[in-house]
């Protein structure tokens, strides 16, 4: 099967970025015929039935690509991608699906997968996606942390789906430095650092106090230490992102054969961890994308 190495809409030309006429007027297409109000699903079936390619050989189309394309904002520029939709027609797309309220259903096979592999970042206890009508579509952290934002499905793959398309574009945020000790944060070692901390900042720190707890701390994080991944799990990692079509990125083989857990902090922001033990957050993609930007000017 051949991998598309650029969205739909565009194709390659000596090197260089443009649209595709056929493939960029089907975008505009899905684009009108969604605010007209047409569903995914029926977009998707109609341009299956109308065996349109969305690359050689593969004429089926799902939902889940229409929902991505419907989000892609480098067809109004974004990456420094050549426009071939005008921002009012993006605009209005986004108002429509916030009005409808983007949500995966319940019996969705990637939020299946994720119940098992989304965590709360500070007592590393699951996260569990409420069922009641009221609130479904909402996690929060069994564990009982206070303080903790309830996380959306939308927002949840949302973040996800950011982290994902990052690494693929930076395929370095993969790579751990060698020899470097990979070890949980538990509850015990975050308790640990912010006590050292404190001593550090004492007005009158004591050296040897000070001393002991820093061993102590290095014990407990010497027993907390996971096997280490690097080799293997990183050329696996790095040759799956390497393989894969950037819009099955978000499917259910995929995340399974390169996620270990996803991680939610006390404000709702996301990180991955992958099967080589790297991590790769929002604060990495907004970093990322930030120096694309100082590049660009």
């Amino acid at each position: 099967m051949k991998l598309r190495m650029v969205p739909y809409g565009y194709k390659m030309n000596n090197g260089k970025i443009i649209p595709d006429k056929n493939e960029a007027t089907v975008v505009r297409n899905i684009f009108d015929l969604y605010i007209g109000g047409k569903g995914l699903k029926a977009i998707a079936d109609s341009l299956t039935a109308e065996n349109m390619p969305i690359f050689e050989g593969n004429t089926i189309w799902s939902k889940n690509r229409i929902k991505r394309i419907l989000e892609d904002e480098r067809y109004i520029g974004a990456n420094s991608y050549p426009p071939i939709l005008s921002d009012d027609l993006f605009v209005r797309a986004k108002k429509v699906s916030e009005e409808k309220g983007f949500t995966v259903e319940p019996c969705s096979p990637l939020i299946g997968f994720l119940k098992r592999r989304v965590l709360c970042e500070q007592c590393r206890k699951r996260y569990r996606r409420l069922q009641q009508a009221r609130l479904r579509g909402r996690w929060n952290c069994i564990g009982g942390c206070t303080g903790k934002k309830s996380v959306t499905d939308y927002k949840l793959l949302k973040q996800i789906e950011k982290i994902l398309n990052c690494v693929y574009r930076n395929k370095e945020l993969l790579l751990v430095e060698k020899g470097k000790v990979l070890f949980e944060k538990t509850p015990q070692i975050i308790r640990y650092a912010n006590e050292i901390g404190r001593m550090i900042d004492a007005p009158q720190p004591s050296f040897s106090a000070t001393k002991n707890m820093i061993l102590e701390s290095v014990a407990v994080k010497f027993r907390s230490c996971r096997e280490y991944r690097f080799p293997v799990y990183t050329d696996h990692v790095v040759k799956a992102f390497g393989n894969v079509d950037e819009n099955d990125l978000m499917t259910v083989s995929f995340i399974s054969d390169v996620v270990d857990a996803v991680l939610i902090n006390n404000e709702g922001e996301v990180t991955i961890r992958f099967v080589n033990d790297t991590e790769v957050g929002i604060a990495e993609v907004k970093l990322c994308m930030s120096r694309h930007k100082q590049r660009k000017s």
